[in-house]
């Protein structure tokens, strides 16, 4: 089951509570979590946290985002990452799509440590608040991974975020 809202909210810590119903066989469940809404600085870059996804589409004004609470992934499927880009400006400061690159690099965990994997994926001349990137897993080997974004928009502001994920057989 996917469910998504929005709601505006200061920034702060939060308790939230989620409650479903199955309307088949009345039965109730209940989840609570913690969340921080950060404060990103005035005329600053920043990014939301990425959500890593089963699957990514364009819809007509947003990005379609299956979203993998797990973050575990199976070989035969596709790996999603989405999440959002604050405080684009303009090249006179005010708020406007001005292009942005974006890279993702990647690391794998072992007990050493992290290890990064190859070079950065690099994205110049990106565009819009919202972003997301999939690709099929078919050739990754098993184990537990990180991703991490960076944006860096004209005049050198700089953002980035790193979420893990995990691919099984």
């Amino acid at each position: 089951v996917g469910v998504w809202t929005g709601v505006a909210a200061a920034p702060g810590r939060y308790r939230v509570t989620m409650a479903l119903e199955d309307s088949l066989t009345g039965r109730l469940g209940r989840a609570m979590a913690e969340i921080q809404v950060p404060d990103y600085p005035a005329g600053g870059l920043a990014l939301s946290t990425p959500v890593v996804a089963s699957s990514i589409a364009d819809a007509s004004d947003r990005m379609d985002v299956t979203a993998r609470s797990s973050g575990i992934f199976r070989k035969t499927e596709d790996f999603g990452l989405y999440y959002e880009v604050y405080g684009l400006r303009d090249g006179a400061g005010k708020t406007a799509a001005e292009p942005f690159d974006t890279s993702y690099r990647f690391f794998r965990e072992v007990p050493e440590g992290s290890q990064p994997i190859g070079h950065p994926f690099a994205f110049p001349g990106r565009t819009g608040a919202s972003q997301g990137w999939s690709f099929p897993l078919a050739k990754w080997p098993t184990g537990k991974y990180r991703v991490e974004i960076s944006v860096t928009q004209i005049g050198g502001r700089k953002a980035s975020a790193a979420v893990p994920f995990e691919v099984v057989e």
